[in-house]
């Protein structure tokens, strides 16, 4: 994480308040927690010169994902969406105003404190629309041939479980439409290991899926040269 991200995110430590979980004989379906998240593109050149990157990302599996904005069936009553801000405004704020980020999702919902076999993913999705013809990095490593292409510059899920302790599982998938011969000049090696055709526009995706365990009614960041994600669990 830089020293500039973690100043923006843990500046708002000291005006949070509440002890730390730990384990607890009731029931984990009594218990209700408050989830806020913020998911954050980077730097793009900044994240592509962190690492080398391949065209075999994976599109998250939204299908039993909740949406929401359309709460149906018994979800309703494990699950309740709230507004964001409450916890986590300054830090977006913060994060728009760096001139390095920009929020792409800012979420809050409360939901039930549920074991692993019986929680369910939150669908995360945001920023701009990806609607064009592009050359698919993930499909055409040759670059010979654009296709249609539209999809959500953001795609993903993050999905609380209670156990022990909670734990926080992250799928996230960023598109970025790049001129992957512009930025391997720029970068001065092959970043991006892909060769298109001269001046074309790539779609290309980054990926972030990974499992935190989470103390509550503390900040916690989730770093990826790409997409950062910064979240807090509150219990109500």
């Amino acid at each position: 994480m830089s020293i500039r991200l973690l100043f923006i995110v843990s500046g708002l430590l000291f005006n949070l308040c509440g002890t730390a979980f730990a384990q607890t004989n009731e029931p984990a379906t009594t218990r209700w927690y408050e989830v806020e998240v913020v998911v954050f593109r980077q730097n793009l050149m900044d994240g592509i010169k962190a690492e080398h990157w391949t065209p075999n990302w994976t599109t998250p599996d939204l299908k039993n994902a909740v949406d929401l904005d359309n709460i149906t069936g018994n979800k309703r009553d494990l699950i309740r969406k709230v507004s964001a801000g409450r916890k986590l405004g300054g830090v977006a704020a913060r994060l728009n105003k760096s001139g390095r980020y920009v929020v792409l999702n800012h979420s809050a919902w409360q939901q039930k404190g549920l074991s692993k076999d019986q929680t369910f993913p939150i669908m995360i999705n945001g920023g701009g629309v990806r609607n064009g013809n592009y050359f698919n990095a993930a499909t055409s490593n040759n670059g010979n041939g654009q296709e249609p292409i539209k999809t959500a510059e953001l795609l993903g899920t993050v999905t609380v479980v209670l156990s022990r302790y909670l734990h926080v599982y992250t799928n996230f998938l960023l598109t970025e439409a790049v001129n992957i011969q512009q930025i391997n000049s720029q970068t001065g090696s092959q970043m991006l290991s892909i060769e298109p055709a001269a001046q074309s526009t790539t779609l290309f995706g980054f990926n972030n899926q990974q499992h935190r365990r989470m103390r509550s009614s503390e900040i916690h960041h989730i770093d990826h040269p790409l997409i950062g994600v910064t979240i807090i669990i509150t219990p109500l």
